[in-house]
């Protein structure tokens, strides 16, 4: 049983590793890009910032809700959906200023966890009950 679960171990770490993909596209700005779907099939992908030595912040620098309100609602007039979409987002332990859907001051400890909260969130944002 200790061979399989070991294998186990390894094919996981070697999905991980195959789906999530990190880039560097400035001094201090990694993009995360996943092959896990949101709601409208697009790749799950935000940006790891470096804030300061051993300090770093996820953020999706307003995609995710701006892609909501281009493709499917109309939040302005929609104000119960954007109260569910603060709430989620709360709830998961991030921050939203300005759409900007993120959490900051992470160590590089923190990262791995909250990359896998961040990836989850962002799927659960974009599944929520379409506005009328």
């Amino acid at each position: 049983m200790k061979q399989e679960l070991d294998r186990l171990k390894m094919e996981s770490s070697s999905l991980i590793d195959n789906n999530i993909k990190f880039q560097v596209i400035g001094i201090n700005d990694i993009q995360v890009e996943t092959d896990y779907a949101d709601d409208f099939g697009d790749k799950i992908m935000f940006n790891i910032l470096t804030t300061g030595e051993d300090s770093f912040t996820l953020t999706d620098k307003g995609q995710t809700i701006w892609n909501l309100q281009i493709d499917y609602y109309e939040t302005p007039h929609n104000s119960n959906w954007l109260n569910q979409v603060d709430e989620v987002i709360e709830e998961a332990g991030f921050k939203i200023i300005d759409n900007k859907i993120f959490k900051d001051d992470l160590s590089m400890e923190d990262l791995p966890k909250n990359i896998a909260a961040y990836i989850q969130l962002l799927i659960k944002v974009t599944d929520l009950p379409k506005a009328e």
